[in-house]
């Protein structure tokens, strides 16, 4: 079977070259970290019979003209870039692992929280141009924070407020 993987993430990660190439020797990385045109991705892709990609569209010409292709494994988040349901009718497998962001986005909404709550980008631009604004905003402790759905991301968020656990829609969740 032959590997091939655009994703220049994927494909610069030592810890990742090293397993695939332990299992697949003939595997093809983009060790370039080379962004494909659509004609420079199906030439990468042509003899692939399973590819790992990032951002780049797995659409009807490049199934076209890669016909050995029988995976298409996500790098990443969002399948936006490939055309499922073509996929789902030629029976190519998608391989794809939902949340696995989940953590990092949780803590960058927490800090987005902060930064607006505490006017932290005009108070920190203001401060390195030589003004001191004493508007600090206000604190979220004590305060009811809403998180609309606990998927991927609101459930850690939510957890993360709280210190014995949280309540919603009749089931406890405790930390």
């Amino acid at each position: 079977m032959k590997i091939v993987a655009t994703s220049p993430s994927f494909s610069k990660n030592k810890k990742l070259q090293k397993e695939v190439y332990k299992y697949f020797p003939n595997a093809k990385l983009n060790l370039e970290g080379k962004k494909f045109s659509q004609n420079e991705l199906i030439e990468f892709l042509k003899d692939a019979d399973a590819v790992i990609v990032g951002l780049d569209p797995i659409n009807e010409e490049v199934l076209n003209k890669c016909p050995n292709i029988k995976i298409v494994a996500k790098y990443g988040v969002g399948l936006n870039n490939i055309d499922i349901e073509l996929c789902k009718k030629r029976k190519i497998s998608i391989g794809w692992t939902g949340g696995v962001n989940k953590l990092s986005v949780a803590e960058m909404a927490l800090g987005f929280m902060l930064m607006f709550a505490r006017n932290l980008f005009i108070a920190s631009n203001e401060l390195k141009s030589g003004k001191w604004n004493k508007s600090a905003g206000f604190q979220l402790s004590g305060k009811t924070v809403g998180i609309i759905g606990l998927g991927y991301v609101g459930l850690p968020l939510a957890l993360g407020f709280c210190k014995k656990g949280i309540r919603t829609f009749g089931f406890d969740i405790n930390t």
